[in-house]
């Protein structure tokens, strides 16, 4: 990214640029989402998103990037409830509002996978482990998988690869979050193998 934007009006545009390439990244596609397209869709001139962006792929770099930011921040800002289950509810819940209530732009940022896009990820991913591992270490009483950064881990790829092959035209994004929940929650308390 070219410029961080630190005056309000710079933020502005940045964040409607980045808004118009995820509707642009959700409708048709990255391939079709061109900087003259996605300047269009935001606005803009394509004059102005280069002043704030390299290219296209600088663009959804930084559209990734503050995406796995928000889920991050949700995670770390998730309070460690009386239960694992109280818990674990208020993080998806978090989560899901932080994803704005609807996979579809998890799931079309999930096909970037170039290095950089990876790199992010990756990174992100670290983060929030960690934080999953520190809500998990609360109720460690609760949680039967002898190993919580092991858990922690397991959950994060299970709830990426879940939002990404959610089926979102047939259920309801609470009905996710519920699913979810329950899949999350008979892991952790599963019984060990005799």
């Amino acid at each position: 990214m070219r410029s961080k934007g630190k005056q309000s009006r710079s933020r502005h545009t940045i964040r409607t640029i980045l808004d118009g390439a995820a509707q642009l990244l959700i409708e048709q596609g990255y391939s079709r989402a061109t900087t003259n397209r996605i300047a269009e869709r935001s606005g803009f001139s394509v004059g102005t998103l280069y002043q704030y962006f390299e290219g296209k792929e600088d663009v959804y770099r930084e559209l990734m990037a503050q995406e796995c930011d928000k889920i991050v921040a949700a995670v770390e800002q998730s309070p460690v409830l009386d239960n694992l289950r109280e818990t674990l509810t208020s993080m998806y819940s978090r989560v899901f509002e932080a994803q704005g209530n609807d996979p579809q732009l998890v799931q079309a940022l999930s096909h970037l996978v170039d290095d950089s896009c990876q790199a992010i990820l990756n990174s992100k991913r670290t983060l929030a482990v960690a934080a999953v591992a520190r809500l998990l270490e609360a109720h460690r009483d609760e949680i039967t998988v002898p190993d919580l950064q092991l858990a922690a881990l397991t959950i994060v790829n299970a709830h990426e690869g879940f939002m990404v092959n959610a089926n979102t035209s047939t259920y309801t994004a609470a009905e996710l979050r519920e699913q979810g929940l329950r899949l999350q929650l008979a892991y952790l308390a599963m019984p060990d193998k005799q």
